[in-house]
């Protein structure tokens, strides 16, 4: 099947990824074309450097995009007639069917894979230039009306230092922080190295929430803002089109509260047909070493644990990526495939959850081999989600 990383493949086969001097003068343009955008004028220097949201108008226009092209002597726009033909891809996506965002990412995957010198600088260097594009989109979205710096510094103040923004000063040091989920260990570095559609629109859509969440939450405290309050109990659904909308999901935190309440009683937390049809989807899972599994984990939960997050993180981070995959019905139980996926290449956040839940598996079944017992990890993460979903 047709991937993403062929049209490229294509496209830039003139360039030698085995020629580091090739791949250094090719950075360097890339470099000299951050410079010439933030040096447009002052709103983009400032935008940049400053803590404030909405004061300077930074904009990402259609002719930056034509000479982002100009450097690899390509038409974005013929690019996005081949990304929109890819089968794993629709047409109505227009954040992921951007030609420079996938193009970006492409670049990432190969300056990694070759072993760049001076990978982590690249790294960031693309990061940034699709940053600016992203950020920009959606800053316009959020902030049509021109805020004032008074606005802007009383909406700051009010921030916490949950915030990046807040902890690190300026928009500039948000995006280079951001950029380490590319990097070795990062949310997204398995994905780059793996490179294909569906990693891709991954990294993409992922990168989008990200911002996008920030800035609703910014946005929500602003003069005339959204809400005007931070409501926690919401969460930010982006649909692939590159809109936004702000939904409680229904009865997200009592899916929560639900599985909370039944994990330390054996008999109602283990649904021996939900194991039976989890294990099956899952393929190379045996149902008698998944109930071995969860019964020590509902043990240890006989007695409610003070302060644990583990069932929290196991449902917020299903549901965080579930939704930016823009999947929030789960009446068919075919988000499992998706979930396999997420919790296969996990990430830097994910990590401590899957540790705790591998304790469980080797101490339950004395399994040893790796892929049997990441196979059983798996299993009983997308397990707790599926039973807290079912609520039967």
């Amino acid at each position: 099947m047709m991937q993403v990383t062929d049209i490229f493949d294509q496209a830039l086969h003139q360039i030698n990824w085995d020629d580091h001097k090739n791949l250094e003068q090719l950075e360097s343009k890339l470099y000299r074309f951050k410079l010439a955008w933030l040096q447009k004028d002052r709103n983009h220097i400032q935008m940049l450097s400053s803590q404030y949201t909405g004061v300077y108008k930074a904009v990402f226009s259609q002719i930056d995009m034509d000479n982002f092209f100009k450097i690899f002597n390509l038409s974005g726009k013929v690019l996005r007639t081949s990304i929109i033909k890819l089968p794993e891809i629709k047409k109505t996506w227009n954040v992921v069917t951007n030609p420079m965002y996938q193009l970006c990412v492409y670049l990432m995957h190969k300056y990694t894979v070759t072993k760049y010198k001076y990978l982590e600088r690249v790294l960031i260097l693309l990061y940034e230039l699709t940053s600016y594009a992203m950020l920009t989109s959606i800053l316009y979205q959020f902030y049509k009306r021109e805020q004032t710096i008074a606005e802007a510094k009383a909406v700051f103040e009010k921030l916490n230092y949950k915030f990046l923004l807040k902890k690190l000063g300026s928009w500039d040091s948000v995006i280079k922080y951001k950029a380490k989920t590319v990097m070795e260990g990062g949310r997204f570095y398995e994905a780059i190295v793996r490179l294909n559609t569906l990693n891709s629109i991954d990294i993409i859509s992922g990168i989008q929430t990200s911002y996008k969440s920030l800035i609703i939450n910014i946005a929500s405290l602003s003069h005339g803002g959204i809400t005007g309050t931070i409501d926690t109990s919401t969460t930010v659904v982006n649909t692939m089109d590159g809109e936004t909308d702000i939904k409680v999901i229904e009865n997200a935190s009592n899916y929560t509260n639900y599985i909370k309440s039944i994990v330390g009683i054996k008999n109602d937390f283990i649904n021996r047909p939900l194991v039976s049809i989890v294990a099956k989807r899952l393929k190379n899972v045996e149902d008698v070493h998944l109930i071995e599994s969860l019964s020590l984990v509902s043990i240890d939960y006989e007695k409610p644990k003070k302060d644990d997050k583990l069932i929290d993180d196991i449902m917020t981070f299903s549901m965080e990526y579930l939704n930016s995959r823009n999947i929030t019905k789960y009446t068919d139980l075919a988000y499992i495939q998706s979930l396999k996926g997420f919790w296969s290449f996990g990430n830097v956040k994910t990590k401590p959850v899957k540790d705790k839940i591998k304790e469980y598996v080797y101490n339950a079944t004395g399994k040893k081999t790796e892929w049997v017992l990441n196979g059983l990890v798996i299993a009983v993460l997308i397990y707790i989600f599926s039973r807290a979903i079912i609520k039967k």
